[in-house]
């Protein structure tokens, strides 16, 4: 992924918001351009570069994503990527990811054991940290602007060696924002988490790219549906952004909720997504 794209989302991104916020009355570019404080032919050419499609048809396909959600019961959503048929273009992620519970002895005294490598991403949403520790990728963030790697890792592993390096895993996840298809091989996800969050990140990798689904099916799906609040803290709590694709969980009552790596960068995302799919069955 080229820097410039990466880029192009940071001027862009305060329209999202105002996209989503008024997708109702479909808004003007010169509205969308006002948010992002840019010009209007400006505006226009850094998102159909960032995009691959003009705002006009971004923002329908955006709201057609939310009335879809909004209008449908799809018992199917969760069916496994076995059962999917093999012209899909709506992928599982669990295709290509295997999540695992970092083992507790590994957690305490604040990850003293760990040694976490980690590198900085070029991706359509940002600039991406990913983070891998002994058997497999411990954590994917989006940062912003000016953000450093080092203050969220040393959060959550105050205690572990924390290196700046590069490793292979880290360059096939970003990737995938660029090549179509999957990667050929698994990647292990090696996280941080209880046994309720862990059924629940893994719940969501089934979720098919292109589509949205909310806790109340999350619950459903794992048996327990009484577990609504629960559910919705394990999704609030993902350590990995977009793979485990906790930004395809969205209210119930309806709108786009919540994202811990920002609303905005949520938005963007479900745009993004809806565009590649159609995009790939054209």
């Amino acid at each position: 992924m080229q820097p410039g794209v990466c880029q192009n989302y940071y001027q862009i991104e305060n329209a999202m918001g105002y996209m989503a916020s008024h997708r109702q009355m479909s808004p003007s570019v010169e509205r969308l351009a006002e948010a992002a404080k840019l010009e209007v032919d400006e505006f226009r050419r850094i998102f159909t570069d960032w995009s691959d499609v003009d705002p006009e048809t971004f923002s329908r396909k955006l709201s057609s994503q939310l009335t879809k959600r909004e209008n449908s019961n799809k018992p199917d959503l969760f069916d496994t990527a076995d059962d999917m048929p093999s012209s899909s273009k709506s992928w599982h992620y669990d295709r290509f990811l295997n999540i695992s519970r970092m083992e507790p002895e590994n957690c305490k005294d604040g990850g003293k054991s760990l040694v976490i490598n980690y590198s900085v991403q070029h991706t359509p949403f940002g600039r991406m940290m990913v983070a891998s520790a002994g058997k497999g990728i411990c954590r994917v963030s989006f940062l912003s602007e000016e953000q450093q790697c080092s203050n969220i890792l040393e959060d959550e592993f105050p205690e572990a060696e924390i290196k700046h390096d590069e490793k292979l895993e880290h360059i096939i996840m970003a990737d995938f924002f660029g090549k179509p298809g999957l990667p050929e091989s698994m990647i292990n996800l090696h996280v941080k988490g209880t046994p309720f969050q862990i059924t629940v990140w893994k719940t969501l990798l089934h979720i098919p790219e292109g589509e949205l689904s909310c806790c109340s099916d999350v619950a459903m799906e794992i048996n327990n549906p009484k577990a609504l609040r629960a559910v919705g803290s394990a999704v609030g709590k993902n350590p990995i952004a977009f793979f485990i694709p906790c930004h395809r969980i969205v209210p119930a009552a309806g709108d786009f909720g919540n994202y811990r790596w920002g609303i905005n960068r949520k938005i963007a995302m479900i745009g993004w997504e809806a565009v590649r799919i159609s995009k790939e069955s054209e």
